[in-house]
């Protein structure tokens, strides 16, 4: 299984460090990842909000100019998006001002939050918890075949299913209606 990871920060740098750093626990942990490196908060923001891509985790620093990480955070909760949220920062008082965006949603687990000076040493157990919980959220998934092809649905963004003339269609929570392929019945 792929896992797509987003890394927003505003120092390239930075974005390398932790590219490196995830490459290194992906290896470890015997996980394929693609990572995807932004700079701009705004950029992620529309990416995530519009549907452009799909991304399973998005490590985002939380001091960053334009927009914050946290201002970030909250435009993509509002958004309805459940993508595993990180926080990376140097700012440690940063910490609890992330939990009211539920950067984490494992579980007991009320978020994660990597300090950047640490961030050899936090950055592995982080991944391992993500890839745990999106490994759970795939087990409760269908995939079906639709006319753009073959789809994977998470059984919490379906709304419901409609059969007319024995076309069968299924209505998510992102508002999309997707037709699958072949004459079905509701069983």
């Amino acid at each position: 299984m792929m896992v797509n990871i987003a890394v927003c920060d505003d120092k390239q740098e930075s974005l390398d460090i932790i590219q490196k750093e995830l490459v290194k626990a992906a290896n470890n942990l015997n996980i394929t990842i693609e990572t995807y490196l932004y700079m701009d908060g705004n950029e992620v923001v529309d990416l995530i909000c519009n549907n452009k891509e799909e991304f399973d985790i998005l490590f985002l620093d939380i001091d960053m100019p334009n927009i914050s990480g946290l201002e970030v955070a909250k435009k993509i909760r509002d958004a309805g998006s459940d993508i595993i949220l990180i926080f990376i920062s140097a700012h440690e008082q940063y910490v609890f001002e992330s939990i009211d965006y539920n950067p984490f949603r494992l579980f007991d687990d009320y978020g994660l939050y990597i300090r950047k000076n640490k961030i050899e040493e936090e950055i592995e157990y982080s991944l391992k918890r993500a890839y745990k919980r999106i490994s759970s959220e795939n087990a409760k998934s269908i995939v079906v075949k639709t006319e753009d092809g073959e789809v994977r649905l998470k059984h919490t963004s379906i709304m419901y299913f409609e059969v007319y003339a024995r076309r069968m269609s299924v209505f998510t929570n992102d508002n999309q209606k997707r037709n699958l392929v072949g004459r079905k019945t509701m069983k």
